[in-house]
C-alpha cells in the first residue's frame, strides 16, 4: 500500500513539474513577442545619417544616390543619373516619416518626388512604388550603404 502511495505521489509531482515547465515557456514566449513589437528600426537603431549607393537605371549605367536622414525628420538626397544623354542631378529635400511598424520610411519633397525605405541596421532598403522590397537578381543593387 505504501508503495502505491508513493508512486502515486512521484506520478503527481511529475505531472505538477510539466505543468509548470508548460506556464513558464508560454509566458517567456509572450515576453519574447512584448520585446519585438517594441524594438524597431526607428526606437532601436541609429538610422539618422548618411547613406549611399549605386542604384539600377533603365536608360542610364546607374544612379548614383546619396540619403541624408536627420534626427529631427528632415532628409537631403541627391540623384545623378551616371553616363546618360544629359548627366542630369536631381536634388530634393524635405521631411520624412516613419509608418506604423517603426521600421519603413517616406520621404517627401516636391509634389512628384516621393520614396520609400526599408530601415535596417547600417543601410536603407529602396522599395517600389507600392512600399513592397523589390525581388530578383538585382535585389542588391537596391541597398543603400550608410557612411
Amino acid at each position: 500500500m505504501k508503495n502505491n502511495l508513493f508512486i502515486v505521489g512521484i506520478l503527481f509531482l511529475a505531472l505538477v513539474a510539466c505543468q509548470k515547465k508548460e506556464n513558464n515557456t508560454l509566458e517567456q514566449v509572450e515576453f519574447e513577442q512584448e520585446f519585438i513589437e517594441e524594438h524597431t528600426a526607428q526606437n532601436s537603431l541609429d538610422w539618422a545619417g548618411e547613406y549611399q549607393g549605386v542604384l539600377p537605371c533603365a536608360d542610364c549605367e546607374g544612379i548614383n544616390t546619396t540619403v541624408v536622414l536627420n534626427r529631427e525628420g528632415t532628409f537631403f538626397v541627391k540623384n545623378e543619373y551616371l553616363k546618360n544623354d544629359d548627366n542630369r542631378i536631381i536634388e530634393s529635400k524635405g521631411t520624412f516619416s516613419w509608418d506604423k511598424t517603426g521600421f519603413i520610411i517616406t520621404i517627401e519633397g516636391s509634389k512628384e518626388f516621393r520614396r520609400s525605405y526599408k530601415v535596417v541596421e547600417g543601410a536603407l532598403i529602396y522599395l517600389d512604388d507600392n512600399g513592397k522590397q523589390i525581388t530578383g537578381a538585382l535585389v542588391d543593387h537596391y541597398r543603400l550603404v550608410k557612411k
